[in-house]
């Protein structure tokens, strides 16, 4: 008799084919380690033979179990012996890793989500953070007209003097050298929450100057923790700006106003830099330039927050103008 046969090995799981005229002998001598091919994987077991009278069929026989088909026909025909032993080693380390790696892409995936969906919340808190900022400013611009059409007289102790459109600042018009310096009171401000109660009597805004002694006033220069004002809290699901009230954000919001000057012998409108919100003229290298008179003021409403190491920023502008003839 020639006998085809499949032997599995104990050791890593693998199989190996071959042909023999006595089965008993040449399974010893593979578990003895005394065939070259398969030394050093042993013990091994017998899990499938083949008994041919021919010699040449049985050799034909171990061609096909090597090949792709054979090794096909050897599942399908050792099926339920398969399904009681399970995979084997190298099948259970490719089912591992495949099982891994789509763990790690599904983690992968969840965190990236999470952190979408924190990117998208915070964008959105932030967004309506800034544009508050720029309805502050509207309505500081609109009260204005309203105290002046009132004949509300702002500094009584100073005389009489009416409030203008662009009053935007905080104690207007008493001098604070602790904010302000000669060349005025510069163009970043805090928007400050009078009160947090949130009464119709209390709940009211003003700009708190950005102190001329700090050497860096934009709205990044918050986010080392030195300006405590431009931290914007929480407190019962809502947000505002008033130092010592309520819980830490990540956000930080300043303002900056820069005047809208408008020469009406050039026909030019000119966004000015100029630290005192003035426009009028400018002495730059020998020559004076006319800016013209303020008819505006650009409001540039400012929030920045950070996330790991990503410093985030949210910038809306508007102009603002002076369209009410008072």
């Amino acid at each position: 008799m020639y006998y085809t046969y499949v032997l599995q090995s104990r050791k890593d799981g693998t199989w190996y084919t071959g042909f023999t005229v006595d089965l008993r002998k040449r399974l010893t001598e593979h578990n003895n380690g005394k065939v070259f091919s398969t030394k050093g994987r042993g013990p091994f077991t017998l899990v499938y033979y083949e008994a041919c009278l021919n010699k040449v069929d049985a050799q034909q026989r171990e061609r096909y179990l090597k090949s792709g088909p054979g090794k096909q026909y050897l599942k399908n025909r050792l099926k339920r012996f398969l399904s009681l032993t399970g995979f084997t080693l190298i099948e259970g380390v490719i089912a591992l890793a495949i099982i891994s790696t789509a763990l790690i892409v599904g983690l992968t995936l969840a965190y990236s989500n999470l952190i979408a969906a924190q990117n998208n919340s915070d964008r959105i808190i932030a967004t309506n953070l800034a544009r508050e900022g720029l309805e502050v400013m509207r309505n500081i611009r609109d009260s204005n007209w309203l105290r002046r059409e009132a004949n509300f007289d702002k500094d009584s102790a100073d005389g009489t003097q009416f409030y203008a459109w662009d009053d935007f600042f905080d104690s207007w018009p008493a001098y604070n050298s602790a904010t302000c310096d000669t060349d005025g009171c510069g163009n970043y401000f805090d928007v400050k929450l009078v009160s947090n109660t949130f009464s119709t009597d209390s709940y009211a805004y003003t700009l708190e100057k950005v102190p001329s002694a700090l050497p860096i006033k934009d709205v990044f220069a918050c986010l080392d923790g030195t300006q405590p004002v431009c931290r914007v809290r929480i407190q019962n699901s809502v947000y505002y700006q008033i130092v010592a009230a309520g819980g830490e954000t990540p956000f930080y919001r300043r303002i900056g106003l820069k005047p809208i000057c408008y020469n009406s012998s050039t026909g030019k409108v000119l966004v000015d830099d100029d630290l005192n919100m003035n426009c009028g003229s400018e002495l730059t290298g020998g020559v004076l330039t006319e800016k013209g008179d303020k008819v505006g003021v650009l409001v540039i409403s400012n929030v920045v927050w950070q996330r790991g190491s990503k410093i985030l920023e949210v910038q809306l502008k508007e102009r603002l103008y002076n369209w009410q003839s008072i």
